[in-house]
């Protein structure tokens, strides 16, 4: 109604964007799922609305982890439009077996994000 985008899209928006960073950094969720190794689901997401984005708007979503830990990862998000925040988020995804007990994520998934996550620090330092 009246042109704004309805808040639960933007949740729409921050799972497609976690998925295809889990594509780009070389964790295929399909297979996963598919050989019984375990499924990522969202055990909490704070998320804060700072401004609204109207119908049409392109929107820019930056994911980038913020902690990992052994069956978890906690991933900052943000929807920008321009140079607008529109919305912020941190989204902690647990990795679990599929009948929903968690589990560890597979080591080299857990290599995958800490080298993401320096990469983002070294880019938040300017270097």
């Amino acid at each position: 109604m009246g042109g704004i985008v309805y808040h639960a899209n933007y949740l729409r928006f921050m799972e497609r964007a976690r998925s295809d960073l889990l594509r780009l950094i070389g964790i295929d969720q399909r297979a996963a799922f598919e050989n019984g190794t375990g499924v990522y689901i969202v055990a909490g997401v704070d998320i804060r609305y700072r401004a609204s984005a109207r119908l049409d708007d392109d929107l820019l979503i930056e994911t980038r982890p913020l902690s990992i830990r052994a069956a978890s990862v906690t991933l900052q998000q943000t929807i920008r439009h321009g140079n607008r925040l529109i919305v912020e988020a941190e989204v902690r995804v647990g990795f679990t077996m599929l009948d929903g007990r968690p589990q560890r994520q597979p080591r080299d998934w857990v290599s995958r994000f800490s080298a993401l996550q320096d990469k983002a620090l070294l880019a938040g330092r300017g270097l």
